[in-house]
């Protein structure tokens, strides 16, 4: 069981860590939008639109459907 707690333990950190990640590119993003030119601000709302949406990592999702799974 302990084991199971571990392996959640990590996946937890593993999505946090994509948060902070997530949250410090839209806050470098912010700031390049005061200082830069029309150009670059919208290639960067390109990126930022297109990265992906999904913060599970495989294993948390594999773990959640053998869990649900009959």
């Amino acid at each position: 069981m302990s084991a199971v707690v571990n392996i959640w333990s990590r996946e937890l950190t593993k999505l946090r860590e994509k948060e902070q990640s997530l949250n410090s590119a839209a806050t470098q993003h912010q700031e390049m939008d005061k200082t830069s030119s029309g150009f670059a601000v919208i290639v960067a709302k390109l990126m930022q639109f297109n990265k992906p949406r999904f913060l599970f990592s495989e294993a948390s999702i594999s773990m959640l459907v053998e869990c649900f799974n009959p």
